[in-house]
């Protein structure tokens, strides 16, 4: 598989793992017109469709080209944020959010009993509040087919860490 189908499986194990739906992975969606991992559960099909929003794409460019290993990580051990600093970082991964929501909601997808979506926030600034607070924000397009539609982010130390998923519908 790719890096990119790797990523994705992982985040619906994720998503999976943490709400405790027992599912089996049958095999990853077609690229054309299935969701991108179809699992089995409780005799039915469910297809998982995965957005990711960022802060701002210079933020996928630049963990992409390191996950890839178009370049090395910084010899310092860290490295700053190339699009630099954020005025609202909140407000501003809603927006991807509900871009990501929106994009996936125009298209149609077939091959699983049930489709979900499930949008990774890759914002290393949230937190319980703040994904809460999008969350009541977010206008969920009507005519989407998903049956569930989740956030799944990487919840800080302070609010006890790991994953975290919140269904949004």
């Amino acid at each position: 598989m790719s890096l990119k189908r790797d990523h994705d499986k992982f985040i619906c194990d994720q998503l999976l793992k943490t709400i405790e739906v027992d599912a089996e992975f049958v095999r990853m969606g077609n690229d054309r017109d299935e969701p991108d991992a179809i699992y089995k559960s409780e005799g039915k099909v469910i297809g998982i469709e995965v957005g990711t929003a960022y802060y701002d794409e210079s933020d996928a460019k630049q963990e992409w080209t390191l996950a890839r290993g178009d370049r090395a990580f910084p010899a310092e051990g860290f490295e700053l944020r190339a699009g630099g600093v954020i005025p609202d970082p909140d407000s501003l991964v809603c927006e991807k959010v509900q871009h990501e929501i929106d994009d996936k909601g125009d298209k149609r997808y077939v091959g699983a009993d049930e489709i979900w979506l499930c949008v990774e926030q890759r914002a290393p600034l949230s937190d319980e509040a703040s994904v809460a607070s999008c969350v009541k924000q977010l206008v969920i397009p009507g005519g989407h087919r998903f049956a569930k539609i989740y956030i799944v982010y990487l919840a800080p130390l302070s609010d006890g860490g790991g994953y975290v998923a919140v269904q949004i519908s």
